[in-house]
């Protein structure tokens, strides 16, 4: 059996008590943004509806021309590119809306039609409907007796 003198440990527990005390007042989450990471935009909705997926993307800011849409099999990408023109003859004390890009990439439950998809931009809101490939939709298998 291993004894240990009393004390022993006690340089170890005054340093992670340092350490807690050092970390305490960090926050380590990811910054948030409408409820999600700050990393992740645009922040989606995604739901289904009858035979129909509905992705829903925050985009304020950004116009149809701005915009870039494409759909293979499940694998649904939104891309924007917004640019601002900065005014001339002033000073910025402060300019954290200018350029953007980003892309996004969802993967969908199922395969979509791509040549039904339909999007609509409103107040900075974009609208998908996908709907679902005639092989991912549910089919009624008629038996026939013998």
């Amino acid at each position: 059996m291993v004894r240990f003198r009393s004390g022993a440990f006690e340089p170890l527990a005054q340093l992670r008590d340092e350490m807690n005390r050092l970390v305490s007042g960090v926050r380590w989450e990811w910054p948030e943004w409408g409820g999600v990471p700050a990393s992740v935009f645009p922040a989606v909705n995604l739901w289904e509806k009858d035979d129909e997926f509905f992705v829903e993307a925050e985009l304020p800011g950004y116009r149809a021309e701005d915009l870039d849409i494409s759909v293979q099999g499940s694998e649904l990408t939104i891309q924007g590119r917004r640019t601002v023109q900065a005014e001339e003859q002033v000073v910025y004390h402060r300019q954290e809306r200018g350029n953007d890009e980003f892309s996004r990439t969802l993967t969908l439950p199922r395969e979509v039609e791509s040549a039904g998809v339909q999007a609509s931009l409103t107040d900075g809101v974009l609208l998908l409907r996908l709907p679902r490939s005639a092989d991912a939709r549910p089919r009624k298998i008629e038996v026939k007796q013998t």
